[in-house]
């Protein structure tokens, strides 16, 4: 089969006029595909050397598309938006089918095709949208141009904490990137193990996915499970990769900052032939990225925030240990400083003050007096702050490799191969200047022994200061693989059987290569002599210079590094096609059986010089699920039908059985002393929903689904201690209430158990969703789409009361089980004790949270005819008035929105593209609201003193442009048939984010710190 695939959507609403020669048929439905936009899904061997007639007249699909079809003895079939099937005038299989199973689609799509007009809201991505977004990688797209992904900070946004990452991350509506199911092809990816949590999972990486190998992004917010299965709790992105092509094309990127830097360059390219006349399909895609970091110094935005937060309270900031770009020193004890006798013994007034860098020192004591109560909003010039990375450099490579071979008419091979290599640089400070000196100087003064130490001061203080050449390049590669076989069996009665095999590794190594401070110069600078080895004293009094040539000599290697693995096996089993053929459709119905695993290997963080410092021994953990799935789409009334109110009723009904166990080795913490633990939990999960069209411009469609998220192994693992306190001891935390305030561990040893549990049960979810579509086919009006979507999780797993005994001595009735007792004795009851003696203490993790979303997604799509010209409109908004949160049925319900926790309550990105002739300009507006930079945990009256610049972030809206120009060059011999050059101007107002005072990097992650950007591809096609 072959796939016609356009590059954008022109043509899609009819308007303008087309002229297709005479010709090969299979030439010209490709022509037409192109310049309509439409998908023309055909088999080569069905429309084999048939010619088409010349043909000429308004560019709509169909009508041209009949013309063309016209005396072949073929038909067509219209799917779904601008997608058509073309067959032999016989019956054919139903097309609500896994895509990879629908005769005429290349694909490896496991899933069935989702249209924005389907039962549920889901909103599509075209592979144009992403091209002209000029986007970086996937994860910008979706930042930028998906309002209801409501993630603000990524691992990608903060180079130091997360080790210089580059990895994506998605949230829809703001539930938690654990909660959106990331798939590929309709399948799961190997997971990201975590680099900070030892047992924690995350979602596969999509930045190593070459944009231009990408069809399109399906993505749908709400619970899913009934579909895809655990973890769909919050919604689900697909993404789709381009199988079909034949021919070979390159493309060549580059791109730098109105500042000349944060240069990046792409080159990607791709190859589809037939090595058989068409039995054999072989496509090739390679591509490889670099861009060039940035370093805070290099914008201003960490001064900014700086100033502010020292404008708003100097002295808090001066208290929280922060690097300045000078040598701070803060009184030991609290009280005002002074200088010392021989300055003079004037008072600072002040319980800080700084030498600055390049100075001479303390000399008289006036510099100290000078800065005494004040910090310089300057950053420090080392890894701590103007060298900190703003932005990683990256580079990324990608192979993609799929070949497909039919056996007859019924079978068809394929193996697929998707890898790349994601790899982020940054720089880090080290962080280890937090030190005190003077005390012994200040000590013997006051005690009358005479010194020659020249401290400046008659207080003892605690010091930080820069350190320049001790910096550590942090290098993290992140490699996904994933290869798949499989084969497609075309049974009787159009029904089709696929079964695949998937094998897959993700492989994280980090390291960073880096300096500290030996431990002789803690001693040294707090007595103020010569290191132990003979190092030079360091005096941070002293000229700036000497100092810092003092530290090189305690100046030694410190190295870290990690690798992190974890492994894919899937095996399935899909069977789909009709189970009764009806006038307004195919009731189809698809089925699978699957089996997944995950393994994961971590090793310990290792440090040099040093010991690991993890308490992993056998750092491993198991995963699988065993699944059944069924759904089932039964069109029951024709559009045509003359029942208004019912007319293109149709109804979807999913059921998925999934099995999740887990298995976590005894000794992966062996401080905790656990066995071998396993946990099991089955369940089944549904979605069902339905659409009708009661007009003929309205689509009206409402959904219910169900999900589960299981606990991750984090939360399985329990610690396990016993308290044996001395008879008559009296504890306030560990009294029990039914036996007369006796402390707990006091009568007998007591077990305490924290932390996880396998006794934890999987999270529900579930959406209801309600929405319509005003005219969904487009044409002369705006097709709009409002979608309301309310989702409630419940049982989700709350850390709040862990390890807490007095609460549950407290609540023991809230909580059966939790506490363990001997029997009540004779001699308890005639003390007047309710309770035996307790033996146990369960105070691991509970599940008693509860989440409640609202959230409404406007989309919006017309295109217009201007003489031989097309304008077309589009845009999409998230309104998002309720995201509230409560860890246990006794706290408070906090509402997320509008926090640095939640998502924004607005979030948009309109646009609009002219086509005129060969050239298209468009531009594209994104919006976020404004919001706190605080926690919705803050109260009211935290909010309100937050109402300030730096805390209160103001609304920010980016403006992009974008120009195309096709050239078609198919006279050219031995050149390439036609070329592609595009251009484009990310932020192009050149906007800065807004300051954020409690973000070290000091601005709003919703925006790019780079400024404007330019952007010029060239591709060629052969």
């Amino acid at each position: 089969m072959s796939l016609a695939q356009s590059a954008d959507a022109r043509g899609l609403f009819g308007g303008g006029r087309i002229v297709l020669k005479e010709g090969r048929l299979a030439d010209a439905l490709r022509d037409l595909s192109v310049r309509s936009g439409s998908d023309l899904l055909f088999n080569p061997d069905v429309v084999g050397n048939l010619r088409n007639k010349r043909v000429a007249g308004t560019l709509a699909v169909e009508p041209i598309l009949a013309s063309l079809l016209e005396g072949t003895g073929l038909g067509y079939r219209r799917v779904g938006d601008g997608t058509y099937i073309v067959f032999r005038l016989e019956p054919e299989q139903p097309t609500a089918l896994p895509e990879i199973l629908v005769v005429g689609r290349k694909t490896q799509n496991a899933d069935i095709r989702r249209t924005e007009n389907d039962i549920q809201a889901y909103r599509v991505a075209t592979a144009e949208d992403i091209r002209s977004s000029h986007a970086d990688n996937l994860d910008q797209f979706l930042r930028t141009r998906q309002p209801s992904n409501a993630e603000r900070q990524g691992p990608s946004s903060e180079p130091g904490s997360q080790y210089a990452s580059n990895r994506s991350e998605v949230n829809l509506h703001g539930l938690g990137s654990n909660q959106t199911l990331v798939l590929v092809d309709g399948a799961r990816m190997p997971s990201v193990l975590s680099q900070l949590y030892d047992l924690e999972t995350r979602q596969p990486d999509l930045n190593g996915l070459p944009l231009l190998a990408i069809d399109r992004v399906e993505s749908l917010t709400g619970t899913a499970g009934g579909i895809y299965g655990p973890g769909a709790t919050g919604g689900v992105v697909n993404v789709i990769l381009k199988r079909d092509y034949r021919g070979a094309e390159i493309s060549a990127t580059y791109g730098l900052t109105e500042r000349g830097d944060g240069e990046r360059r792409r080159i990607d390219g791709r190859i589809g032939f037939s090595p058989d006349e068409g039995r054999t399909d072989v496509m090739i895609n390679v591509s490889r990225a670099e861009s060039d970091g940035l370093r805070a110094g290099d914008r201003a935005f960490g001064e900014r925030a700086r100033a502010l937060r020292i404008a708003r309270n100097v002295t808090d900031y001066a208290q929280s240990f922060q690097i300045v770009d000078g040598v701070l020193a803060r009184s030991l004890f609290g009280d005002p400083l002074t200088l010392s006798p021989a300055l003079g013994g004037a008072s600072l007034g002040s319980t800080f003050t700084y030498l600055p860098i390049g100075g001479s020192g303390a000399g008289d004591g006036s510099v100290l007096l000078s800065n005494a109560g004040q910090l310089p909003s300057t950053l420090s010039p080392d890894g701590n702050g103007a060298r900190r990375g703003l932005v990683s450099a990256t580079t990324v490579s990608s192979l993609l490799l799929n070949a497909r071979h039919r056996f007859g008419d019924r079978v068809e091979v394929f193996v697929d191969f998707i890898g790349f290599e994601n790899e982020g640089r940054s720089e880090i400070g080290y962080f280890g200047t937090a030190s005190y000196t003077g005390l012994t100087t200040v000590m013997q003064r006051e005690d009358g022994v005479a010194v020659t130490d020249n401290y400046p001061l008659q207080q003892a203080v605690i010091l930080t200061f820069p350190l320049p050449g001790f910096d550590a390049a942090v290098r993290n590669r992140l490699r996904t693989t994933r290869l798949s076989a499989g084969a497609i069996v075309r049974l009787p009665g159009a029904w089709r059987a696929e079964a695949t095999y998937s094998d897959g590794v993700t492989r994280n190594r980090v390291r960073a290569n880096g300096y500290a401070l030996n431990s002789n110069f803690s001693s040294a600078l707090s007595e103020r002599t010569l290191g132990a080895a003979g190092e030079p004293m360091p005096d941070p009094f002293g000229p700036w210079e000497a100092f810092a040539a003092a530290l090189q000599a305690y100046k030694v290697q410190d190295d870290s590094r990690v690798e992190r693995k974890s492994y894919l096996r899937d095996f399935s089993v899909r069977l789909g096609g009709p189970l009764l053929r009806r006038e307004a459709g195919d009731v189809a119905l698809s089925l699978l059986a699957e089996r997944r695993e995950e393994h994961a290997t971590l090793t310990a963080w290792e440090y040099t010089p040093g010991t690991p410092r993890s308490t992993l021994s056998d750092p491993s953990f198991s995963l699988s699920v065993s699944s059944l799935y069924g759904e089932l789409r039964a069109p029951l009334v024709s559009r045509g039908s003359s029942l208004s109110p019912l007319r293109g009723l149709e109804l979807q009904l999913a059921a998925r059985y999934d099995d999740n166990q887990a298995e976590i080795p005894g000794n992966a913490y062996p401080s905790l002393g656990t066995p071998l633990l396993r946990y099991r939990r089955a369940g089944a999960v549904y979605t069902a929903g339905l659409r009708v069209f009661p007009m003929d411009h309205l689509l009206v469609r409402a959904s219910v689904a169900t999900g589960v998220l299981p606990p991750t192994p984090e939360q399985m693992v329990p610690s396990r201690y016993s308290l044996s306190l001395p008879k008559n001891y009296v504890f306030d935390y560990y009294r029990d209430p039914q036996r007369g305030g006796v402390t707990v561990g006091s009568e007998k040893p007591v077990v305490i158990l924290g932390r996880g549990s396998t006794g934890l049960r999987p999270e529900k979810a579930r959406t209801l969703a309600i929405g319509f579509v005003a005219n969904p086919d487009g044409g002369r009006w705006p097709r709009i789409s409002l979608d309301y979507t309310h989702t409630e999780k419940r049982d989700e797993i709350s850390q709040t009361y862990n390890g807490n005994l007095a609460y549950f001595l407290a609540n023991e009735s809230l909580y059966p089980g939790r506490i363990t007792r001997d029997a009540l004795s004779s001699a308890d009851i005639a003390a007047g004790y309710s309770g035996g003696v307790v033996t146990q203490i369960d105070a691991t993790y509970l599940n008693v949270g509860k989440t409640d979303s609202d959230a409404v997604d406007l989309n919006l799509d017309h295109a217009v005819r201007l003489g031989q010209d097309r304008l077309r409109f589009y845009g999409g908004l998230t309104w998002t008035p309720r995201l509230k949160r409560q860890a246990a049925p006794d706290k408070p319900k906090l509402d997320y929105v509008g926090t640095d926790d939640g998502p924004l309550r607005w979030r948009g990105a309109a646009g609009a593209a002219w086509d005129h002739g060969d050239l298209t300009i468009g531009l594209n507006a994104q919006y976020y609201d404004d919001y706190y930079a605080i926690g919705a945990f803050a109260s009211a009256a935290e909010k309100s003193a937050a109402d300030l610049p730096g805390l209160r972030i103001p609304a920010q809206v980016y403006f992009d442009a974008t120009a195309t120009y096709r050239l078609e060059v198919t006279d050219w011999r031995g050149l390439a048939r036609d070329i592609e050059i595009r251009f484009g101007v990310q932020n192009l107002l050149d906007h800065d984010p807004p300051t954020v005072n409690d973000i070290d990097l000091g601005y709003s992650l919703y925006g790019d710190p780079r400024g404007r950007r330019f952007e010029l591809s060239a591709t060629a096609r052969f």
